[in-house]
């Protein structure tokens, strides 16, 4: 299952998914507001498997996702461009940390 994450009653630009599922009838689609997935990924995080969501919210979400997992240092996150006209990046959760950098204490765990 696919669960894409909006604030479509706010920003309606988020519903594209409802077009972009039509096009793959095998997949089961699933809709969810961003402050409605926030109490989901507490309360029954075994009901996802994938979560789609522009940056802003999935920032938020890759967060609490990470230290859902124990911390925020190892959790993967990706920024896709599904067009392939800008690349795409992968990073870890955790953001710059320069107060740690050539300290060599970082955990690359989320770059594998």
């Amino acid at each position: 299952m696919l669960c894409y994450v909006t604030k479509s009653n706010a920003q309606r630009n988020g519903l594209i998914m409802n077009e972009v599922a039509k096009e793959f009838p095998d997949v089961t689609f699933d809709h969810t507001l961003v402050d409605a997935m926030m109490v989901r990924m507490l309360q029954d995080p075994e009901s996802l498997d994938t979560i789609v969501a522009t940056n802003l919210h999935a920032d938020i979400l890759s967060d609490l996702a990470a230290a859902l997992a124990g911390s925020i240092g190892i959790g993967p996150t990706a920024n896709l461009d599904p067009s392939r006209t800008n690349p795409s990046m992968f990073e870890t959760i955790q953001g710059s940390a320069f107060d740690i950098t050539r300290k060599g204490v970082a955990n690359p765990v989320a770059t594998f």
